[in-house]
């Protein structure tokens, strides 16, 4: 009976997980659709970004202190995700300013040797923490039985080793922002001279 009553407890834990996570799925919308509104409020795609990671880590940081309290923990969760959405959209957006800005200092655009190499770097970044994360996953006890998650021996030092990764890697990508000089004016200007020096080619000749 005691058995019977574990199992039942594992599986209503585990569909109320299963809602949390697909709700904490639509936390990235709220983050995209107002990221062309918070360019304007606060004065260029460069500080919406640097904010957006800054909240990132903080939201994330303080799941650190509220794995004990659902609710807590569930809310700084769905916040640090729509500062990841504000992420994706505000990146796009500098990697397209960063393309017109090469543009107008050499003429050629280099859309298909930056996706690459982002691509290639994306895939050694995500193939190291394919190796390290299982080390740890195992150092704490986590194999193939996935029950062991409802262990707070197990879970807990899982989680915390999730969330200081995503805290250190959010940190790190502010580091460049610092060094990030291409203001809206900046590019405005760039695609002002683009449009001219386009206007002066010679147009191809017809067959």
């Amino acid at each position: 009976m005691g058995k019977g009553r574990k199992q039942h407890a594992r599986k209503t834990r585990a569909r109320r997980q299963g809602v949390a996570f697909a709700v904490s799925g639509t936390a990235f919308v709220p983050g995209m659709v107002l990221s062309p509104w918070l360019a304007k409020a606060l004065q260029g795609k460069r500080n919406v970004l640097t904010i957006a990671n800054a909240l990132h880590v903080a939201f994330t940081m303080l799941m650190l202190f509220t794995m004990n309290n659902t609710v807590l923990f569930f809310l700084f969760f769905y916040l640090a995700n729509m500062m990841v959405g504000t992420d994706g959209v505000m990146t796009q957006s500098m990697f397209a300013d960063v393309y017109d800005y090469q543009q107008w200092r050499t003429g050629k655009r280099y859309e298909g040797f930056m996706t690459n190499f982002t691509g290639m770097l994306t895939s050694v970044s995500g193939s190291l923490m394919g190796l390290i994360s299982p080390f740890f996953f195992e150092h704490y006890g986590l194999l193939e039985n996935y029950d062991v998650l409802f262990t707070a021996g197990v879970r807990v030092p899982i989680f915390r080793f999730l969330i200081i990764v995503s805290a250190v890697s959010g940190a790190l990508a502010i580091l460049p922002l610092l060094f990030y000089d291409m203001t809206e004016a900046k590019q405005k200007q760039c695609m002002e001279e683009l449009k001219l020096r386009a206007a002066q080619e010679e147009p191809c000749p017809t067959v």
